[in-house]
């Protein structure tokens, strides 16, 4: 897979398959009961994070004052902003981080320092398992030299499975 962690502005390799066992949760495998209609095959085409990620991005740096980010969240309607520092992604700031950091006065202070990003080229199907058992729900998407190229949120992927649905 091609996931990394992003720790503070460094990317580590990550395995969803060591996590997983590392943090011994049971996996939820579907089951298919007698009588159910089994689930409709995947479409042919293998759709990408590039073709449905959020390019037009609006970033806050470390510093940033924390009711100037909220602000501009509810301005424009937001649940998520990468955070960056000498323009690379150093975190994110979510409207769960402003919730559970009421006191925090700056960005840095409120914001998820560890976030789990992906390239372009991820398929969709891939980040689903991701956002379902990783329990987030926004991946930044990185670049070459790890630039921040967009932002793929449980949003995106609704708006995909609607437009593909069989009609």
């Amino acid at each position: 897979m091609a996931f990394y962690l992003c720790v503070n502005g460094h990317l580590h390799s990550f395995d969803f398959q060591y996590a997983q066992r590392a943090r011994m949760r049971p996996r939820l495998e579907p089951t298919l009961v007698p009588g159910m209609p089994r689930p409709a095959p995947r479409p042919s085409k293998v759709p990408y994070v590039s073709e449905w990620m959020s390019k037009k991005l609006i970033t806050v740096e470390l510093t940033t004052p924390l009711n100037l980010a909220r602000n501009l969240m509810l301005e424009k309607g937001l649940h998520h902003l990468p955070v960056v520092a000498f323009n690379r992604l150093v975190g994110v700031l979510s409207d769960r981080d402003l919730l559970k950091n009421p006191k925090a006065k700056l960005t840095h202070e409120a914001m998820t320092h560890t976030v789990v990003v992906c390239d372009g080229d991820t398929p969709l199907f891939e980040v689903c398992e991701v956002f379902a058992k990783e329990n987030v729900s926004c991946i930044p998407v990185l670049g070459k030299a790890a630039q921040l190229e967009g932002i793929l949120t449980t949003k995106d992927v609704l708006k995909w499975a609607y437009e593909t649905r069989p009609q």
